[in-house]
């Protein structure tokens, strides 16, 4: 059982977070009246939220967010944005090539489809921007988002998929378990990585509440393969109909060996892929070659080595489309050392360094609670950031606090990051974690020169979010950094508060409150003093079978603070939005109308804004997604609401498993107009390479040339040696009959040991190479040995110990085992009439039957989906389902006495059985065959007079 904290340690958790929170208050965390400028977080562009985030989803859903990027640099620059997002979360609204000139900000949409499948829990997705220029020109923001727990299917695995030799069908038998409350039609689909055909029945299912349905599932093999393989087969359901439709899936290996002897592998390899690339950008030919590897070493996998080298880099990178900066790298993570050289993002705390890209090299060493690290980066492509040093200790307070020290250095070069700390940064930042899916994060930071202790430059932060009982997410957020803080922060001051609140299932309410304030002493030198506050609150209907609508008022006020402002207006918008989420089709759609009063010459103006995402998914793995946006105002544009038209086109289609298409077109028009359209085939032969082409087109309306570019990419899948096996050993044996005249071979039989597998030859021989040394236990594959054998006196294996550089041999022996079957069937009570009744006898009354209209005969009715256990004095346990004829069969059991029992899921309301457990000697070679009787129970009802004269009927048992 799990144990509760003491009382004492819960009252020290509490007091810490208590004081943690009082010395960041009395920081000086202002209430962020006014903003920007030359400050604000980031490397030469700034990510922020404009609207708020939906913090609690349910699968299927869009998750839609505005982000407002600005270019902080002295130059244009063009943005590629990316996700990170969890397996199978796809974007919606295309990713787009943002182009600005210095000091413009845009407003971008961005939306997220939440799969279906998606498992309940807190994500962390990271929306970012990246100059294709300079990729250490950056900034990204996080949407903390928790996916509620639904009512949905369930698949269940009876039979699993057996080892067999390769090109022989495999069949497996899982069961689909429907968890909701309500009936539910389910289409079955299979999907198989590369390879292997497989099939399933019946592929439509009618599942009643917590109805049960057995599938049966064949994969065909491949003959040709030379080595042991293993594929995965993942087998899906998805409800039909209207609604938002519950889907489950579940993935079954299928392993085969080869029919020729397996040879030893010497070397431990990860998996690699060599990619040669071919295009035409803007007329200019081009080329490039990448090598990545991703893997992992050891018998348990606890090493990992991940490498990337690509290149060589294009002559005009600047302005290609295709061509991409040229990156050399490497990561190695032990079980408690990580080691990181090149070109790649080092981090370092939220004040300090959040993420630096550059060429460097960075450890972390983490033996237990007590972690230290360290790293180098310098700027590549003559960057504006500076060379950096950082270094930081931590340890990790039990389950519920870690804490760290940080002390990050600046300089022109190596040596003055390291040596002078004149421009330096030391932090304490640490995590609370009071809740399960919920944290408190904290950190105060100071800058200055770190030789002389000169730290006269602040910042802090408190975060905090989480949900609590799948009906309220929050997210809060306060940094403050000084106006000469030269750490990821700068000259800022924010805080922001988000909830999502579920009200009984049937409305959701969302506040979002955020203020920023920029340029805090309103230098000149650094532009705009800009105030900026947002208010939401929005409330719709939580609708599961289909459309719900809801609605809500947003205000965003932005002042300069300076005497000389040109800024100061209040933007008052109020919104209707609807949204649909089906078993295909989903739907976000929003209008927004409003008044816009610009307070320096007391004008208003009207704002409009429209936006739509829809997406229809024929298959799950063809969909088309469309988006829109559009927004007008009569009052002078804004950095938050541009007049812009934007419209996005998005295909995804896979023929099969080896071809498919996906297809992007984005228009926009407006203050930013442009163009980009995006086609990719891609072609993939099994094992063997896969085949992509490319096209992507660009259009600036400023610009008067448009950008093209092809290109043909080919890549190959590598195992590459990276470390050599220990000392190994062979182990060759002969599996054989035991009752046959003379003990001959048994052919075609699939052994298994230490990871190895090997198939027996005419005489019953095998040979296992490359064993690792020491005691293993060798097992024989019950489906290639026969239904009816077992091994010898029903073990389950051999014990064969292996030493190096030598051959150990083994003698398996096979003998017949025993057969058990049998029926369950349902009968009525003999003491019953041929059909139910009700029989009064004085002061009783007597429900005789079961009241169920089939006729039952002499023979019982049989009973489907009823489970039969079987164990023994040894521990063993077996259990099989009753088939739609209500037969049970057990094959290749140990001789011996067998406890057999029908346990009670399944069974008819107010039913027993009549002999529920059974003591059976069972023989080799023999079959014993039982039957189960279910019978109906007898409930007494008694006749109560109450005090009105109404007679009421009480049941008992």
């Amino acid at each position: 059982m799990k144990r509760r904290p003491s009382r004492e340690l819960r009252y020290s958790r509490t007091a810490a977070a208590a004081v943690v929170l009082l010395l960041l208050c009395r920081t000086g965390i202002a209430p962020a009246d006014d903003a920007v400028g030359d400050s604000g977080k980031g490397h030469g562009v700034e990510v922020w939220p404009v609207a708020a985030s939906e913090l609690l989803i349910e699968p299927g859903r869009i998750l839609s967010a505005s982000f407002r990027i600005t270019n902080l640099t002295d130059h244009d620059v063009e943005l590629e944005e990316s996700w990170e997002l969890p397996e199978g979360w796809v974007t919606v609204v295309p990713l787009a090539r943002i182009e600005l000139s210095p000091g413009q900000t845009l407003v971008q949409l961005v939306a997220i489809n939440v799969p279906r499948d998606a498992a309940a829990g807190a994500y962390d997705l990271v929306y970012g921007v990246t100059s294709l220029q300079d990729p250490a020109i950056r900034d990204s923001e996080s949407l903390h988002v928790k996916v509620k727990r639904v009512a949905g299917l369930r698949f269940e695995v009876v039979t699993p998929p057996a080892m067999v030799v390769a090109g022989t069908p495999v069949s497996a038998e899982v069961a689909l378990i429907n968890e909701g409350n309500m009936p539910a039609r389910v289409r079955v689909t299979t999907k198989t990585r590369v390879g292997y055909p497989a099939d399933v029945s019946p592929r439509i299912v009618d599942l009643a509440p917590h109805g049960r349905e057995v599938l049966s599932v064949r994969v065909e093999t491949d003959g040709s393969v030379r080595r042991p393989d293993r594929q995965t087969v993942t087998l899906v359901a998805e409800e039909t109909g209207v609604g938002p439709g519950a889907s489950a899936r579940v993935a079954l290996a299928v392993e085969t060996v080869p029919r020729a002897d397996v040879r030893p592998e010497l070397f431990e390899t990860i998996p690699t892929t060599v990619t040669a690339r071919g295009f035409v950008d803007n007329g200019t030919p081009g080329y490039q070659l990448e090598w990545r590897g991703n893997g992992t070493i050891g018998k348990h996998g606890e090493r990992e080595v991940d490498f990337l080298l690509k290149g060589p880099e294009p002559d005009d990178v600047n302005t290609t489309l295709l061509g991409v900066r040229d990156e050399y790298r490497a990561t190695y993570r032990g079980k408690w050392l990580e080691v990181r050289v090149g070109d790649q993002t080092y981090q370092l705390s939220r004040l300090t360094e959040q993420s630096q890209y550059g060429r460097g090299a960075g450890f972390h060493i983490h033996p237990g609670p007590v972690s230290v690290g360290a790293f180098y980066v310098s700027p590549r492509w003559g960057a504006a950031e500076p060379h950096e040093v950082g270094a930081w200790g931590g340890v990790k307070l039990g389950n519920w606090m870690d804490v760290k020290v940080n002390a990050l250095s600046q300089g022109d070069s190596f040596a003055s990051a390291a040596g002078s700390f004149d421009q330096a940064i030391a932090s304490v930042d640490g995590t609370i974690y009071p809740l399960k899916d919920n944290r408190v994060e904290f950190e105060y930071a100071a800058s200055g020169n770190l030789a002389s202790g000169n730290l006269d430059a602040n910042a802090h932060r408190l975060e905090a979010y989480g949900a609590w009982r799948d009906n309220l997410g929050y997210n809060f957020s306060l940094v403050h950094a000084d106006p000469d803080f030269i750490g990821y922060f700068r000259d800022i001051n924010l805080t922001l508060a988000n909830v999502t609140y579920d009200l009984k299932g049937r409305f959701r309410l969302r506040g979002y409150v955020q203020t920023t304030t920029r340029n805090l002493e309103i230098d000149p030198s650094k532009g705009a003093a800009l105030a900026e506050k947002r208010a939401l609150l929005e409330a719709r209907c939580v609708n599961q079978d289909g459309w719900c609508v809801g609605g809500g008022y947003e205000l965003v006020a932005t002042r300069d603070r300076a005497e000389d402002s040109t800024q100061d207006w209040v933007d008052n918008r109020a919104m209707v939005r609807a949204l649909r989420s089906g078993s295909a089709w989903t739907v976000d759609a929003k209008a927004a109308l409003g008044v816009r009063s610009n307070r320096l010459d007391q004008q208003t103006g009207f704002v409009q804004e429209y936006q739509f995402i829809t997406r229809y998914e024929f298959h799950p793995s063809r969909s088309v997604a469309i988006s829109g946006r559009l927004a007008h105002d009569t009052a002078d544009n804004t950095p938050l609401l541009q007049a812009s038209r934007t419209l996005g086109l998005q295909v995804n289609w896979a023929f099969s498993d080896t071809f498919s298409i996906n297809t992007q077109f984005l228009r926009s028009a407006g203050t930013f107009g442009s163009s980009q359209a995006d086609l990719r085939l891609r072609y993939d032969w099994p094992k063997v390479f896969s085949l992509a082409l490319r096209g992507t087109y660009t259009a600036v309306d400023e610009s008067s040339a448009a950008k093209y570019g092809v290109m043909l990419e080919i890549s190959r899948k590598l195992g590459v040696p990276v470390a050599r096996k220990k000392a190994a050993g062979a182990v060759r044996g002969r599996v054989y009959d035991l009752e046959a005249p003379g003990n001959p071979g048994i052919e075609g039989v699939v052994v298994r040991m230490a990871g190895g597998v090997a198939i027996t030859d005419a005489n019953g021989r095998f040979t296992l190479h490359a064993v690792s040394p020491g005691t293993h236990l060798l097992t024989v594959d019950s489906h290639t040995l026969g239904l009816d054998r077992i091994l010898e006196s029903g073990k389950e294996g051999v014990q064969v110990t292996v030493e190096p550089g030598k051959a150990t041999r083994v003698s398996v022996g096979v003998e017949r085992g025993a057969t058990f079957t049998g029926s369950v069937r349902l009968f009525r009570d003999p003491s019953a009439p041929a059909r139910s009744a009700t029989v009064r006898s004085l002061d009783q009354l007597y429900v005789l039957g079961d009241g169920s209209p089939q006729d039952i005969d002499a023979s019982g009715h049989p009973l489907a989906s009823i489970v039969v256990r079987l164990t023994n004095d040894e521990g063993d346990v077996v259990e099989r389902y009753t088939n739609e004829k209500g037969v049970f069969l057990f094959q290749g059991l140990k001789p011996g006495v067998w406890r057999a029992e029908v346990l009670n899921y399944n069974l008819p309301p107010q039913h027993y059985v009549e002999n529920p457990v059974l003591s059976i000697g069972l023989e080799a070679g023999r079959t014993t065959e039982a039957q189960f009787r279910v019978l109906p129970r007898k409930r007494k009802i008694r006749m109560l007079e109450s005090d009105g004269g109404d007679l009421t009927l009480q049941a008992s048992r």
